[in-house]
């Protein structure tokens, strides 16, 4: 279980560095040329893209607001193909159990799951209340 926590840190401070690096490019390029149309546009051209990625977080309660959510990522998805989302932690409200899974997971995104989208979760504080995030972590693997 060690070395699964020291990847998720190791690969959370990669996310950091690389979040500031372009936040710090992308000011620069403005300060340089501050009537500069924003480098980062809602549908870029496909051909230019490295990565595309949805990220969502405080999503974990099976309701009908998160079946809103998951229909409008699968809707996006149809017109802009992305490969990931992000769960950017409280999977699963309220203390992480992952007997929920199926409610706040699989049910909301099965069409996603189906089409081969890829989803990689960081824990939140609601998360690791069940036995320190282990049975999220051990699901995940």
């Amino acid at each position: 279980m060690k070395g699964k926590r020291r990847q998720f840190l190791f690969f959370s401070s990669l996310t950091a560095i690389g979040t500031g690096f372009i936040g710090w490019k992308l000011f620069c390029q403005n300060l340089e040329n501050p009537l500069l149309e924003p480098v980062i546009a809602a549908n870029p051209a496909k051909k230019d893209l490295l990565l595309r990625f949805v990220s969502v977080a405080d999503i974990g309660t099976g309701a009908k607001g998160q079946y809103v959510v998951a229909w409008s990522m699968n809707s996006y998805h149809q017109e802009n193909p992305y490969d990931l989302v992000i769960l950017a932690g409280d999977n699963i409200y309220n203390n992480g159990e992952i007997e929920k899974i199926d409610a706040v997971f699989e049910r909301p995104y099965q069409p996603l799951l189906k089409k081969g989208v890829k989803f990689h979760a960081c824990l939140g504080n609601h998360d690791i209340r069940t036995d320190n995030g282990v049975p999220q972590m051990n699901f995940l693997a």
